[in-house]
């Protein structure tokens, strides 16, 4: 008498019941960030086990609600394990705080929300990120590789200089500051800025003492020249179409 052993491999994978949504936040300008949980099977309350970044301590909590939402406190990854009333596994989750702000950048001394702006071919502008009451940056990194607060373009096609920096919160907390400028060029002479092409052309530029200015206008006009911290250096009125200044003595820069 002959025997057939037949011997089953049953495969047996274990699912996880609960989810987490989204699986990640975006919060810089408040101080939390707040996840929302789907628990599809079990017997409540359930337990929580909380491992946290490095800002707050590991915790244990409860909850009756098959869809709780927790605050969470800080930047980093938490993970999350689920255990229903029977002391059942339920599963393990994750979701990632990350802390991100948008700044304005100032062009020419300007603060100006995020945007474009044009320049002749063969000008150069000034990019820069402030410092405001509210925040600190630093840490620049651009995306033409300059590492300072400012960065000098002179680009000869329209071209997008983004920002990367580090930024404290009015809550104390470190986050990436990320910012955006299009640079639009365009073919004329001289210089000319914030699309008032058709309006304005000053020329020589760069200057030393000398500017000429051509308008498109003969009315009186008023001529003010500011550096990058939105000093004014000097200023005149004129009436003529087109008028050259004699400009004293000012530090090299743009301005």
């Amino acid at each position: 008498m002959r025997f057939a052993l037949i011997i089953l491999f049953i495969s047996c994978k274990l699912y996880s019941q609960v989810s987490v949504t989204p699986s990640s936040t975006i919060a810089c300008n408040q101080n939390f960030s707040s996840v929302n949980f789907t628990i599809s099977s079990g017997t409540a309350p359930y337990s929580f086990t909380i491992q946290t970044p490095t800002c707050t301590s590991n915790y244990t909590t409860s909850s009756s609600n098959s869809n709780p939402t927790f605050t969470l406190p800080c930047a980093g990854v938490y993970t999350f394990s689920l255990k229903d009333a029977t002391n059942t596994i339920l599963g393990n989750v994750t979701h990632t705080v990350i802390l991100s702000t948008q700044i304005n950048l100032g062009v020419n001394g300007i603060v100006t929300g995020i945007g474009n702006d044009t320049i002749c071919n063969g000008s150069s502008i000034l990019i820069y990120a402030p410092d405001a009451p509210t925040y600190t940056l630093s840490n620049y990194n651009w995306s033409n590789g300059a590492t300072g607060y400012s960065t000098f373009v002179s680009p000869t096609i329209t071209t997008t200089y983004s920002i990367n920096a580090l930024y404290t919160s009015v809550y104390s907390k470190t986050c990436t500051a990320i910012s955006s400028r299009t640079i639009i060029v365009n073919t004329c002479s001289g210089i000319s800025t914030n699309n008032i092409i058709s309006l304005i052309n000053l020329f020589p530029n760069p200057f030393t003492n000398q500017l000429t200015i051509s308008a498109s206008t003969s009315e009186l006009k008023k001529l003010i020249i500011t550096n990058t911290l939105g000093q004014t250096v000097y200023t005149t009125e004129f009436y003529q179409s087109t008028y050259t200044f004699n400009i004293p003595h000012i530090p090299s820069g743009v301005y």
